[in-house]
């Protein structure tokens, strides 16, 4: 075997994470992205909700409004959040399987097609931009 079949052969490890520790499965890469999804949605909604807080209110009436507003905006951001990570975990994965490796082009094609798929119902330039936007945020996170 030569040198160049040898690096070859190394490259084709690294891109189904063979040598650095197994890639997550895609049950693990779902329930993981989702749930940071959810977790951000949530973190959010608490933002919002302690930006409400009125400087004259009691502490209990502070921890009666936090509570209230993390079960309904809280809820509403963590879902949509949620949602956007399982579809990009899914797709994701599904260009994992297809492609037969794991590169930051499967995680940027995931991106595009999860913010066109998001907005699809609000027509289709917005789906593009969407669509745009979701691949760029992936690459520069990639990056």
């Amino acid at each position: 075997m030569g040198k160049s079949d040898r690096l070859e052969e190394l490259r084709r490890e690294i891109s189904r994470g063979g040598l650095f520790g197994d890639r997550r499965s895609w049950g693990e890469n779902i329930t993981y992205y989702t749930g940071i999804g959810y977790l951000a949605g949530a973190a959010q909604g608490l933002a919002t909700v302690v930006k409400a807080i009125e400087p004259t209110d009691t502490t209990k009436l502070k921890i009666n409004r936090i509570l209230n507003g993390l079960g309904h905006r809280g809820r509403q951001i963590g879902n949509c959040c949620g949602v956007i990570e399982l579809m990009y975990a899914g797709l994701e994965s599904g260009m994992v399987t297809w492609r037969d490796t794991d590169d930051v082009i499967n995680s940027v094609v995931a991106g595009l097609a999860t913010g066109a798929l998001y907005k699809a119902a609000s027509g289709p330039r917005a789906a593009a931009l969407a669509g745009a936007l979701g691949g760029v945020v992936v690459g520069a996170a990639c990056w």
